[in-house]
């Protein structure tokens, strides 16, 4: 049939082998060709087009430059529609095999196309395009240059893939999907929801915002580089990888995910949360502000390398890794955590809390300001040289490990604590605090100042050689042993404890006060000005050759024995003691206070002449 320059046609053909309709330049055309072999029509251009062939076997329309068209092919074979230029394009091809749409150039287009097997819509440099096609095997949808609008729903589909780059506005809806691939470069709007799916792939790169829901899923790849704002949701999913390379603003919700990746960087705004996962991967180098939450998850890592602000939170998570080096601030919070390491080089201020966890590794060095608080855990370890500012602190802990070398500010308190040990050589300013702690290990050379309290401890060890000014206090505690050669200044007080040895030589001032104690050994030789104080001691031995000024006084001791040899004044007084032995050979100035015990002052004065 042929009707070019007409105004109206009307072509019915039932029931038909093969039908060939060309009607170009034409006001307005019908066919009606149901149960037919073998459709072609052509109508360019045309004005209006209705074209209706149900139960076809093979179906090809062309219409460029056309007003108004409509196409409906239920229960067709094979179905080909070509409508460049077209104002307003809607085709209807349920439970139809094979479907292919060209509509580019196009102002509104409209597919449905429900229970089909294999869709192909190509819309380019078209304004507004929906396309629905539910129930179908294989779609492909590629509308690049879009003006306005772009909608696709393709729920209970096998294969999707939807193109839509330089488009304003793509909203993609696909539940109960097998496979997914999605994108949408420099598109300012995209919105993705494929719930339930198996398999989803977006790229969405120079896009302004973009909104990813995918739950539950198995695999999700997400990458949306140089975009502004993206939103990506993909709980109770198998696999997730998110990708946003300078973008200004991520959020990602992924609880109940096996595993899951995101890489962000450089980026400016970043917020995780997936609560409930088995593996977490989290790279976000170098950003502006990142939050992170995994709650009961089993794997987490996180890179956050060069950013601005950090915080991480994993409570009641198995294995979690944080390394944010060069970072301005970072708070990394999991209680109720298995394993646990933090690195964190080169940060102005972070802060750890990790209570009730089983092993924790944290190292930050060259840091201005550190805080750890990891109370009721079983293993830490710290370490954090040349760092400005650290307070740590770990009461109820197990085992505790803290390396801070060639740091300002140093205070460690971990009271109830079973074993600890604390190294911070080359320190401006050490504090230490373990009370009613088992085992304290305490070593700081070549420090301005150390203070250590280590009340209620079964067993202690202090050494800080080349320090400035070193205080221990250690009441209640077992066994305690002090070495500090070469320093400027020495308080040692340990009353009510069991075994007490202090090592000093070489040091300027040195004041050990140990009352009540049951054994006590100090030695300081070449000392300047040393005083020992222990009273109701029951066992005191000081060595101190070569020391310019000893004082020493142990009243109601049991056995109290003085070695000090080649010193300049020495001052011994023993009140009420059982057993005292006085040696100071080649001395200037010599007093001994004891009626018990003056023979031997006797004697030492005999050697001396």
């Amino acid at each position: 049939m042929s009707c070019p320059h007409n105004d109206y046609v009307v072509m019915s053909c039932p029931h038909t082998d093969y039908v060939v309709m060309y009607c170009p330049h034409t006001d307005y055309v019908v066919m009606y060709c149901p149960h037919t072999d073998y459709v072609v029509m052509s109508c360019h251009p045309t004005d209006y087009v209705v074209i209706y062939c149900p139960h076809t076997d093979y179906v090809v329309m062309s219409c460029p430059h056309t007003v108004f068209v409509v196409m409906y092919c239920p229960h067709t074979d094979y179905v080909v529609m070509y409508c460049p230029h077209t104002d307003l394009v809607v085709m209807s091809c349920p439970h139809t095999d094979y479907v292919v749409m060209y509509c580019p150039h196009t102002d509104y287009v409209v597919m449905y196309c429900p229970h089909t097997d294999y869709v192909v819509m190509y819309c380019p440099h078209t304004d507004y395009v929906v396309m629905y096609c539910p129930h179908t095997d294989y779609v492909v949808m590629s509308c690049h240059h879009t003006v306005y609008y772009v909608v696709m729903s393709c729920h209970h589909t096998v294969f999707v893939v939807m193109s839509c780059y330089h488009t304003d506005y793509v909203v993609m809806y696909c539940p109960h999907t097998d496979y997914d691939v999605m994108s949408c470069p420099h598109t300012d709007y995209v919105v993705m929801s494929c719930h339930p799916t198996d398999y989803v792939m977006m790229y969405c790169p120079h896009t302004d915002y973009v909104v990813m829901s995918c739950h539950p899923t198995d695999y999700v790849v997400m990458s949306c580089p140089h975009t502004d704002y993206v939103v990506m949701s993909c709980c109770h999913t198998d696999y997730v990888v998110m990708s946003c390379s300078h973008t200004d603003y991520v959020v990602m919700s992924c609880p109940h995910t096996d595993y899951v990746v995101i890489s962000c960087h450089p980026t400016d705004y970043v917020v995780m949360y997936c609560p409930h996962n088995d593996y977490v991967v989290m790279s976000c180098h170098p950003t502006d502000y990142v939050v992170m939450s995994c709650p009961h998850t089993d794997y987490v890592v996180m890179y956050c390398p060069h950013n601005d602000y950090v915080v991480m939170s994993c409570p009641h998570t198995d294995y979690v890794v944080m390394s944010c080096p060069h970072t301005d601030y970072v708070v990394m919070s999991c209680p109720h955590t298995d394993y646990v390491v933090m690195s964190c080089p080169h940060t102005d201020y972070v802060v750890m809390y990790c209570p009730h966890s089983d092993y924790i590794v944290m190292s930050c060095p060259h840091n201005d300001y550190v805080v750890m608080y990891c109370p009721h855990t079983n293993y830490v370890v710290t370490y954090g040289p040349h760092t400005d500012y650290v307070v740590m602190s770990c009461p109820h802990t197990d085992y505790v490990v803290m390396s801070c070398p060639h740091t300002d500010y140093v205070v460690m308190s971990c009271p109830h604590t079973d074993y600890v040990v604390m190294y911070c050589p080359h320190s401006d300013y050490v504090v230490m605090s373990c009370p009613h702690t088992d085992y304290v290990v305490m070593y700081c050379p070549h420090n301005d100042y150390v203070v250590m309290y280590c009340s209620h401890t079964v067993f202690v060890v202090m050494s800080c050689p080349h320090t400035d000014y070193v205080v221990m206090y250690c009441p209640h505690t077992d066994y305690v042993v002090m070495y500090c050669p070469h320093t400027d200044l020495v308080v040692m007080y340990c009353p009510h404890s069991d075994y007490v040895v202090m090592s000093c030589p070489h040091t300027d001032y040195v004041v050990m006060y140990c009352p009540h104690n049951d054994y006590v050994v100090m030695y300081c030789p070449h000392t300047n000005y040393v005083v020992t104080y222990g009273p109701h001691t029951d066992y005191v031995v000081m060595s101190c050759p070569h020391t310019d000024y000893v004082v020493m006084s142990c009243p109601h001791t049991d056995y109290v024995v003085m070695y000090c040899p080649h010193s300049d004044y020495v001052v011994m007084s023993c009140p009420h003691n059982d057993y005292v032995v006085m040696y100071c050979p080649h001395n200037d100035y010599v007093v001994m206070s004891d009626y018990v015990t003056i023979c031997y002052y006797l004697i030492n004065r005999y050697y001396n002449m």
